[in-house]
């Protein structure tokens, strides 16, 4: 009973210092009309190719479902509810990277189209994968948060404009050579809360394209020997670290619920 009540307290507390930090809502754009840029006139990062359809299994076109048919009905649901297909933008390759903010809108459009042309209705990301975050340093962690929301803003303004939704977002912490000896499991202080500030500003944009799930990517966490780890204290570390986000995602829900979804810093 007490521990409710302080949270309460808390999440009142937020709310009256976001409702003094917050001027506008956060641009979330809901009509085709709210985009800057008409699929017309943006410049196709696949042209000639159009919808892919199913054409059954005697089919031999090249670009053709064979067997994937996503309005079929199948134990009373359609297929493409029962497969959630996505884009992957971690593992597909659309143009000329993330090396800046315009490249990685550009990769953003890529990714959008392909997805249409593909009939499919989701997409997933990384924080790195959509914005700069660049392993030469030149970035910082408030730069990274920054270019996240300029890049999730002009998805929010594709998924508006296309109707393909945001399946899961996550935040890269694996490739960054900061992250050699793990993020949330990294003897380095300062490691950690880098990961930490990463892994907010990943949950802020994925709530903010309205994503179905949030995904944590512990493939890099662990040890390198044991010889030389605690393994009890790696393990409490990331419990503690888990425990941050969900506090986090608590605290972030009951200020979105009060101000109708505005971000607050």
């Amino acid at each position: 009973m007490a521990a409710a009540v302080v949270a309460r307290a808390r999440c009142a507390a937020v709310v009256a210092v976001a409702r003094r930090s917050a001027a506008t809502p956060v641009s979330q754009p809901t009509t085709r009309a709210a985009t800057t840029t008409t699929t017309a006139a943006r410049p196709q990062a696949f042209p000639g190719v159009g919808l892919v359809k199913y054409a059954g299994p005697g089919n031999r076109a090249p670009l053709a479902f064979n067997y994937y048919n996503a309005d079929e009905v199948v134990a009373g649901a359609p297929m493409k509810e029962w497969l959630r297909f996505s884009v992957s933008m971690r593992h597909a390759a659309f143009g000329e990277g993330t090396n800046n903010v315009e490249a990685a809108k550009r990769r953003v459009d890529a990714a959008f189209e392909f997805a249409t042309k593909l009939g499919l209705e989701w997409y997933t990301f990384r924080d790195g994968d959509v914005a700069p975050l660049l392993a030469d340093g030149t970035t910082t962690a408030a730069s990274e948060a920054a270019s996240l929301r300029e890049v999730a803003a002009h998805m929010a303004a594709r998924q508006a404009e296309m109707g393909v939704q945001c399946l899961w977002g996550a935040a890269d912490l694996t490739s960054h050579p900061r992250y050699a000896a793990g993020a949330a499991t990294s003897p380095d202080a300062s490691v950690f809360a880098r990961a930490a500030g990463a892994v907010k500003a990943a949950m802020e944009a994925t709530a903010a394209l309205d994503g179905a799930n949030f995904v944590f990517d512990g493939g890099a966490e662990g040890y390198g020997s044991l010889l030389n780890t605690n393994l009890r204290r790696e393990l409490d570390h990331y419990a503690r670290f888990l425990h941050m986000a969900v506090a986090h995602k608590q605290v972030r829900r009951c200020v979105w619920v009060e101000l109708g979804q505005v971000a607050v810093g």
